[in-house]
This record gives C-alpha cells, sequence and structure tokens, in this order.
C-alpha cells in the first residue's frame, strides 16, 4: 500500500505577512538606529560648541588680565576691535578681531586664526567700561552634519578687568627705566579701512604695514 507524505508549507498569503512583518520590523531599527545618530551628532556639536566658546573666554580674560591698558575701543566705546598694550615686546600690540566668521589674534606683527571650519564666530563686541574693563560678547554657531543641516547657535558673554599692578609700563620700546626717546605707544589708524598700529622693533617704533587686510576698519 502506497503511503502519501504529508509536507507542511507556507501559503502565500503567510509569505507575505511573514516579509510585512520583517520590513516593518527592519524599518523601525533603521529609524532607531538613524535618530540614535542624530541624536549623539547634536550632542558632540552642541559639546564641542560650548567647550570652544568657554575656552575662547578664557583666552581673552588671560590676556586682557595681563594687559597694562586698553588702547581700543576707548571708554565707554564699543567696537569689533580689542587692542591691548602689553609689557611684553614679542606680544605688543595684542589685538583680537574677527573675520570672514573666524576670530583672529594679532601678536605684535602676526596674526594668526583661532577657530576651525565647524565653528563661525558672529557679532564679536567689545566695550571698554570704567575701572580698566571691557565687556566681551559674541555669537558662535556650529553647523551640525545631519541629513538635513541644521545650525546651532550660542551666545556668549563676559564682564573682564585688568589687574592694576600691571598697568602702565609701556611695553616694547619704553619698559622700565623709562627713556621719553623711546616710546612707542601703539595707537591705532585706520588708512584706506585697514587698521594699523605701531609697534617696536630693535628699539625704533615702527608701524605695521597693510599686508594683512583681514584686519579692516
Amino acid at each position: 500500500m502506497n503511503m502519501r507524505t504529508s509536507r507542511s508549507g507556507f501559503s502565500l498569503l503567510e509569505m507575505m505577512l511573514f516579509l510585512g512583518i520583517v520590513s516593518m520590523m527592519s524599518l523601525t531599527l533603521v529609524s532607531v538606529f538613524i535618530s540614535t545618530q542624530d541624536s549623539r551628532i547634536r550632542q558632540q556639536g552642541v559639546a564641542a560648541l560650548e567647550q570652544r566658546g568657554g575656552q575662547i573666554l578664557q583666552t581673552l580674560t588671560r590676556r586682557i588680565r595681563r594687559a597694562e591698558t586698553i588702547l581700543s575701543p576707548r571708554t565707554p566705546e564699543t567696537g569689533g576691535i580689542l587692542t591691548l598694550q602689553m609689557a611684553q615686546n614679542t606680544e605688543n600690540p595684542t589685538i583680537f578681531f574677527s573675520s570672514g566668521s573666524n576670530l583672529y589674534i594679532v601678536e605684535k606683527t602676526t596674526i594668526s586664526p583661532v577657530l576651525n571650519d565647524r565653528l563661525q564666530m558672529f557679532n564679536l563686541r567689545f566695550t571698554n567700561i570704567a575701572n580698566q574693563s571691557v565687556l566681551i560678547s559674541f555669537d558662535l554657531a556650529i553647523q551640525l552634519e545631519l541629513p538635513q543641516k541644521i545650525i546651532y547657535k550660542r551666545h556668549f558673554e563676559s564682564a573682564v578687568t585688568l589687574f592694576t599692578q600691571n598697568r602702565w609700563f609701556e611695553g616694547g620700546c619704553n619698559a622700565p627705566p623709562f627713556n621719553p626717546v623711546t616710546t612707542c605707544t601703539p595707537v591705532q589708524t585706520c588708512v584706506n579701512h585697514i587698521y594699523l598700529w605701531k609697534y617696536c622693533d630693535i628699539g625704533v617704533c615702527a608701524t605695521s604695514s597693510t599686508v594683512n587686510k583681514q584686519l579692516r576698519c
């Protein structure tokens, strides 16, 4: 007697239901993964901006506190360029300014950028307030590389006071003992919208060149 072996299998409907469930689960997992990645990128970007903004304030604070005096802006004016008279000839004057959404620092005649490509600075302002103090204010932004590009912005502000014991040593050509012949206070001028200043070069008072055209006035 022939016996028929019965085989169990999936019907077309069952197969379609199974594939539908698997597809839904896959889409859910992909969505969770993308959401997690987006959240991680946001957190890293925001943390980088917050950290860099704090570092910029610390850098400015240290330089301002070591300065002899604030040359510009004058009290009680507000401007986008901060010029400090320093005791050390190698960093006199020290100038902070913003150009093309980047922050730059001048030490005597050398200009160096501070920010990287991911971060951008806007609305940099320095207010010279009473008692040799300056109010720093700026906005910092970072572009997050998400499916839709998002720019995160943060406002930073701080007031800094110069240390009184560091004032009025006329850094550079006129360091103590004082010699009125070699006085070289780094007075600033604006020529054809280019910011110029004086500095001491081997005992001689010189004027900065117009090569570094980022510093405009």
